[in-house]
């Protein structure tokens, strides 16, 4: 998945198609509730909130990314 963004890009980019892939690590859900996330190799020794990713995402999806 990672790689499909830069196929895009290469493939479409001519043609003013922006391509971009979100790939968050450890995010606050239900799904951690209740797992002990301090061995975990976490970027900035923090879980993420959902609202980071979607600001984040909002943001690449905006004309303001180009």
């Amino acid at each position: 998945m990672r790689k499909r963004p830069e196929r895009f890009r290469s493939g479409l980019g001519g043609f003013g198609v922006r391509a971009n892939s979100v790939h968050p690590r450890v995010i606050r859900s239900r799904m951690i509730d209740g797992i002990d996330v301090e061995g975990l190799n976490i970027p900035l020794d923090r879980v993420g909130e959902p609202e980071e990713v979607s600001n984040l995402v909002v943001f690449l999806s905006s004309d303001a990314s180009s």
